[in-house]
């Protein structure tokens, strides 16, 4: 079953519930009738569920045609981005922005 994959080695690969975490697919592996894709990520290998992954596309998306698809990052990159985007404004912005 593994020979029918729809990526193969060094394909760009993301989760489908969260775009934000993308990998390059080093392998594949079957365990009983579940199938993982092996990808390598910054933190180290992964293994995610088959159904779980999409490749990713060629090109960039837009932020609204990801809105509109209903692809969200987790909430804790939010909280993230939005910390980063306060703590590189200049620093009166960042102090009014405590309040």
């Amino acid at each position: 079953m593994v020979n029918a994959m729809p990526f193969t080695e060094n394909d760009y690969v993301r989760l489908k519930a969260d775009p934000h975490k993308v990998g390059i697919v080093v392998g594949m592996i079957e365990r009983g009738p579940r199938v993982f894709v092996k990808v390598r990520l910054p933190d180290g290998i992964k293994q995610w569920p088959l159904n779980h992954t999409e490749l990713c596309p060629p090109v960039a998306e837009e932020p609204l045609d990801l809105l509109r698809d209903g692809k969200f990052s987790a909430p804790g990159k939010l909280r993230q981005t939005l910390a980063h985007i306060r703590l590189t404004g200049q620093l009166a912005d960042t102090v009014y922005s405590m309040e």
